[in-house]
């Protein structure tokens, strides 16, 4: 087997892989989007595939993103996407050899972390644990069209968020995050397009409390990408108003979380949780060291960033769904 970087005219047989490992991933432009969107000041993101005898047999991206440390330090993150194994191919140790270039040209394009979102029944969930990746438990939510309560009956109290509010808002959201990892946005403009300005139909709505929620509205499930409430109360409310919306369309609600709080108060709600993590692998220690203002010799393994009592404890992530591609 050989590993290809970028390879010329990939583009169409690259999506037509990704496509039939998970029918309906997406279409021309949202790959576009995904794997050939700039975002500066970082690099364009990277396609490998594996190949034996000209065969394709397993491919995948890795986006580049910069990321604030809980002491405002900047670091670059490569992020596994759109990883996919031709059912042929699989069980011959493809994406193990994935994950060993991804974190190669990581630390090449100037990245110190290698992130993946996987959920815990995934197969590459296995691989990238057994390649000593460290686990950050996540959660994934939704609600089905046949659990409804009485309260989704009630008619939402939701209202389409104004361009001109976007921008207090934003920076409502932007605050809500300090002190945890957190992916870095250095303009409105930047995080409009990571979360706004991407393909579908996406609106940003809000309540009478204040909060807010960007929704991708899928033919059957609203997607909340991101989401701010001034409140523990008001984000319930806001909560159950994007439930109640999405149910009087006759859509399931999807969100994402790394708090394992508002995953429990989800789960109270009546929503269904299936467990995942974002997994987090060092790429360059020195790199790492300096954005963390640690002399202390590197850990042997990358489970470290976890752990409060060391040095290269990274701090807690605070991530929502719309961050992760």
């Amino acid at each position: 087997m050989r590993v290809e970087i970028n390879p010329p005219d990939l583009d169409s047989e690259y999506l037509r892989c990704l496509n039939a490992c998970f029918p309906g991933w997406g279409d021309r432009q949202m790959a576009q989007w995904a794997f050939r969107r700039e975002l500066a000041p970082d690099p364009m993101p990277d396609l490998m595939v594996l190949r034996e005898e000209n065969e394709l047999l397993a491919g995948s991206a890795v986006s580049y993103r910069s990321i604030v440390l809980p002491n405002g330090s900047r670091v670059r993150a490569g992020i596994m996407t759109g990883s996919w194994t031709l059912p042929a191919a699989r069980g011959r140790g493809c994406f193990a050899r994935i994950i060993e270039r991804s974190v190669a040209i990581t630390r090449e394009r100037g990245g110190a972390l290698l992130l993946a979102f996987v959920t815990e029944d995934n197969p590459s969930c296995r691989q990238l644990l057994k390649a000593g990746a460290t686990p950050v438990p996540t959660s994934y939510l939704f609600t089905d069209l046949d659990d409804s309560r009485p309260e989704d009956q009630a008619a939402p109290g939701l209202v389409i968020l104004k361009d001109a509010e976007l921008s207090e808002a934003v920076a409502l959201w932007a605050k809500g995050h300090e002190g945890k990892c957190r992916f870095a946005y250095s303009s409105l403009e930047d995080w409009k397009g990571q979360f706004i300005d991407r393909p579908g139909s996406v609106e940003t709505v809000r309540n009478a409390s204040g909060a807010f929620a960007v929704i991708d509205r899928n033919p059957t499930t609203d997607r909340i990408l991101a989401w701010w409430a001034p409140s523990q109360t008001s984000a319930l409310q806001l909560l159950n108003e994007l439930r109640a919306a999405a149910l009087s369309k006759g859509r399931k609600l999807f969100t994402f979380s790394t708090d394992a709080a508002i995953a429990a108060q989800c789960e109270a709600m009546g929503f269904k949780r299936k467990p995942g993590y974002l997994t987090v692998m060092v790429t360059d220690w020195e790199r790492l060291g300096r954005a963390l203002e640690t002399t202390a010799l590197r850990e042997p393994d990358h489970h470290a960033l976890l752990n409060p009592a060391s040095p290269w404890f990274a701090g807690e992530w605070d991530i929502q769904s719309g961050d992760r591609m």
